[in-house]
């Protein structure tokens, strides 16, 4: 686990309109679900590649 407390820029939530989603954790079965949905299209996530001196602007870029 991370940092159990994290600043967040809420500017980028509202201009952006960014969402923020947060997990506890989750089995064998979610992680198939999750499979599943990449696999069917239904899910498709946008990713960026960002150098470890950008890590700190990379929520900037989201």
């Amino acid at each position: 686990m991370g940092r159990l407390k994290a600043e967040i820029n809420t500017n980028q939530l509202i201009n952006k309109h960014v969402r923020l989603l947060g997990s506890v954790g989750g089995g064998n079965d979610d992680l198939a679900g999750v499979y599943e949905l990449m696999a069917t299209g239904e899910l498709d996530p946008v990713l960026s590649t960002i150098t470890i001196e950008e890590i700190g602007n990379g929520f900037l870029n989201a």
